[in-house]
Parts: structure tokens; sequence; C-alpha cells
């Protein structure tokens, strides 16, 4: 029952959200996955196609997003489309050093109009640095250095002193988000110094407003941020996953479980699956609900979400944010092992 409400609840605030102007949801992320799919298959033109689809219907692209269509540009040679994805990364406030650093676009740089190209960049960053609310990020800094005072990893050191520490946060966090809109990267910036970052240290406070110890509840928040541009939905759902207590969108599906010594287990089922990759095994009709409601939240479906999941573990040179999902860990236990890996498949 708990999990058809949530289906439904999820299903309203999308199709809620398709009259509110753009949605993201539906205008951009779509796209964005058909670039994606694009890329895996080294399809660099097609890719192209589709992220020129995505940035013509918002305001702003995502810096993830501006970056690999500069970077599929500079694949297929084409220096103009590189420079003009380029600057959008930059009005992001991405690093110039982090562009020249990256192999794929040495040659470009070799290229005559590059010179002038960085005076435009700088200039084009310069414009993003500016834009930002320095009082704003800082806040979020503080908030975020409180949320790990008390903690070591997900271990809680002081449990009165973080509960605490959880509620003044949420509270902040709550006045900000209240005044100013959900912080994003026009608003506090992407990672110190201009590289990229995945996930703010702040999502760690929506992370722990949840069960009994919640003071906040950010859900609707994270949603319509998703549906603004605001946060990246995958990892919009894997927060709200945390403050729900329930992973509504299957983000957690993929692992990899090793152990010290496999050769006791050669005779048991689950020996071929150790160290290797495995994803949960659903019945079509149960993953065909989950893909119905991921691609209503602009994501993809199960099968391609394990395939961007396995690109991003090989290749490096895009900014693609889903390695982060896959979870490795190791356990010597037999029966703990044969309790993770079973129902599981290897992914080939």
């Amino acid at each position: 029952m708990k999990k058809n409400s949530l289906l439904l609840f999820f299903f309203f605030i999308y199709f809620t959200g398709k009259t509110q102007g753009v949605n993201y949801l539906y205008d951009y992320h779509p796209n964005i996955h058909l670039a994606e799919m694009a890329i895996i298959e080294s399809d660099y033109l097609k890719a192209i196609s589709h992220y020129d689809s995505a940035f013509k219907a918002v305001p702003k692209p995502f810096l993830k997003d501006a970056y690999n269509a500069s970077l599929c540009a500079t694949l297929v040679g084409n220096a103009d489309l590189c420079y003009e994805n380029l600057l959008r990364a930059a009005s992001r406030g991405l690093s110039l050093d982090f562009i020249k650093d990256e192999f794929a676009f040495s040659a470009i740089q070799k290229d005559a109009l590059w010179q002038e190209f960085e005076k435009k960049y700088l200039l084009e960053k310069q414009k993003a640095d500016l834009k930002i609310n320095a009082k704003i990020k800082a806040d979020l800094q503080l908030i975020g250095l409180l949320d790990a005072k008390y903690r070591q990893g997900n271990i809680i050191i002081n449990t009165d002193s973080t509960r605490m520490i959880d509620k003044g946060n949420a509270l902040k966090l709550e006045k900000i988000i209240k005044k100013y809109g959900f912080p994003d990267e026009e608003m506090i910036g992407i990672g110190e110094g201009g590289l990229p970052i995945i996930q703010y240290p702040f999502y760690n406070v929506l992370k722990h407003q949840n069960g009994d110890d919640m003071t906040v509840n950010f859900a609707n928040e994270v949603l319509t941020a998703m549906r603004q541009g605001k946060i990246n939905p995958h990892i919009a759902v894997n927060i709200l996953g945390t403050i729900t207590g329930a992973d509504t969108f299957f983000s957690r599906h993929v692992f990899k479980i090793s152990t010290d010594d496999p050769s006791p287990y050669l005779d048991e089922p689950f020996f071929q699956k150790i160290d290797h990759w495995v994803h949960r095994a659903l019945e079509p009709e149960e993953e065909a609900e989950f893909d119905a409601l991921r691609i209503a939240n602009g994501m993809e479906s199960m099968a391609d979400y394990r395939k961007k999941i396995m690109f991003s573990q090989e290749d490096n040179r895009f900014l693609f944010p889903y390695k982060i999902f896959a979870g490795t860990w190791v356990i010597n236990d037999p029966k703990l092992l044969n309790e993770y890996l079973e129902g599981t498949t290897v992914i080939k």
C-alpha cells in the first residue's frame, strides 16, 4: 500500500509540474538521457543533436551536460560547437584549467582561435562567479561542516549532539530555501576552485531528515527542485529514498561484493557472483512499473540505468554522475554473502 501511494504521489507531482512552465523532467532530461545513451554507443553526432534539443528547451543546462556536449563536439572535430558549449560550461563556473587538463581538448587548444576563446571563457566564468550568493554559499558550507562534526562516515558518534545539530541545520536550510529557493549551480556555484561537484555537502542535511528524528520534511522542496532544474533527478531520488525510507525509484540497484578469500565458497551457488557487478533481479512486470515511474520523473529505464552505471565505471572522460550509485562492499560472512547475492544477476 505504501509503495502504491508513493507511486501515485510521484506521478501526480510530475503531471502537475508539466502544466507549470518549463519542467526539466519533461522538457530537458529525456533528451539528456538520449544523448548519454548515444555517448555510450560512441555516436557523438547523435548525442550532439539530443543535447541541442535539450539546451533549446530550458534557460540553462546543467554543467555536466554542457561539458559533455562540448566533449562530443571536439570528438567529431566541430570546433565552433565545442567553443559554444564550453562557454555554457563557463557560465556555470567551470575552471578553464579543468578543460585544459582534459586530453580530449588538447587538439582544439592548438587551434588559431583558442587564445581569443580563452579570453571569452574567462570573462563568462567571471560573470558566473559574480552571480554566486557568497553569503548563502558560506552558510551552506557551515551547515555541511556541522552536519559532519559528530559523524564518521555514516556512523553517529554523539547521538544527542547530532540530533541537536541536525535540527538546527534543518531549520536553517528550510529558511534559506523559503527565502532564496533551492540552492543550485547558479546560486552557489559548483565545486571549490571551479571544479565539478556531483553532490553538495548540504545534501546530507536533507538525507538526515528522516524517520523519528525528522524536524523538516524536505520531500516537496526536492521534487520542486527536480522540476525546476535545480538538482539532478538521480541525485534527488536518492535523497528522497532516504527521506521517505523507501527506494521508490530503485536507485540503489547495482553493486559488487568481494571477499578476502573466495576459495571456501567454490561450491556455493553465489560463488560466480563474487567480485562481479550484479543487480537485483526483478520480474518483468515489476521492472516495467519502476521504468514507468523513473521515465515520468526525468530518468531512464532500469536497463539503461545499468548501462550508464557500467559505462561510468569504465570511461571517465565524461561527467556522468552514475558511478556513485554503484555500491561496493567486502563481506567475509558466508551467510551474509548468500543473503546479499541471492536473487541477483551478473551484469555482462
